[in-house]
This record gives structure tokens, C-alpha cells and sequence, in this order.
């Protein structure tokens, strides 16, 4: 529940989809930027598919067998801290408040993965430990690709892989 100069609380009901129009009214610019911390961004009509325009996610979290969120971890800290929990997505057609991730499936080692990761500044990627780090676009996508499973991010150092791509 938020409320902003002396308007109408709004809260979100969470037996109601995502899209209902009571949880919608969330988006608008005071609730989305004070109860989600997402904060409107342009969209370049040239580089995106984006259907939602200045309300879509560009960040999503990497969901399916062998990766942080195939099981609920006790804490973060349990999890190897190579393993990339979230990716930049760069032609997303899914809306800031969509439940819906990244499946492992999608995220195999190919043109098709760099194309949907890779943009301007190259990859961008929030590891386990929360470290955040940008790998430029010389970054080989089948060694990006190790660090997305549990069983990838304890055999492989992104030290030893990654490190030398890094640009911020």
C-alpha cells in the first residue's frame, strides 16, 4: 500500500492476475517507481520489440533445472557465487509487472542466446554474490552460458573465463 500527497492508497491484490485492472493501476509512475523501485526507461523504436513501451523488464531472472531457482534455497549464500542469478534481456516483450522468467532451456549456448543477450555496452549479468558485471560483446556466449547452472558455476572460475571481458 502506498499513498503520495494525500491520494488514494492502492494495493496489490495478489489473488488477481498481474494484468487485472485493479493490480494495473500500479502502474502508473508513482507506484511503479515507490512500491517496485522500477524506474521508466527509453526505448529506442529502432532497437526494441518492446510492446509495452517505457513498461517493459529488460531484467530477468534464469528459472529451470539446475539454476538458483530450481529449488528454494535456505539463502543466497548457499548458492556457488559464479552462478548468474539475472540477465539483461535486449528485445523483451514482457511487462515490468509479468511474472515471467527465463527459462535455462532458452539460454543454450547459440547465435540465437547472443542475440537475445547482447547489447550496445555487451552483457549484462548479477552473479550470486551480487556482484554486478558487464562482459563485453568478445565475451564467448558458450562460456557465459557455464555460469547459468549450479553444476556450471562449481566446475567453472569466472575469474579464469570471464574476468578478462569485463568492462565495468
Amino acid at each position: 500500500m502506498w499513498e503520495q500527497d494525500g491520494e488514494t492508497s492502492i494495493e496489490y491484490d495478489r489473488q488477481k492476475p498481474w494484468d487485472d485492472p485493479a493490480n494495473l493501476r500500479l502502474e502508473e509512475d508513482g507506484a511503479r517507481s515507490l512500491l517496485f523501485q522500477y524506474t521508466q526507461i527509453d526505448v529506442d523504436p529502432e532497437q526494441g520489440s518492446a510492446k509495452y513501451g517505457d513498461c517493459t523488464t529488460y531484467y530477468k531472472v534464469i528459472t529451470g533445472p539446475d539454476t538458483a531457482f530450481s529449488s528454494t534455497p535456505s539463502s543466497l549464500s548457499q548458492l556457488p557465487e559464479d552462478l548468474i542469478l539475472v540477465v539483461r534481456v535486449e528485445q523483451s516483450d514482457t511487462h515490468w509487472m509479468e511474472p515471467r522468467d527465463l527459462s535455462i532451456e532458452e539460454l543454450l549456448p547459440s547465435k540465437k542466446t547472443k542475440h537475445l543477450l547482447l547489447g550496445k555496452a555487451g552483457y549484462a549479468v548479477l552473479f550470486a554474490d551480487g556482484d554486478p558485471w558487464v562482459l563485453s560483446a568478445e565475451t564467448p556466449i558458450s562460456d557465459l552460458c557455464k555460469f547459468f547452472t549450479l553444476t556450471g558455476a562449481k566446475q567453472y572460475d569466472r575469474g579464469q573465463l570471464l574476468a578478462r571481458y569485463r568492462v565495468l
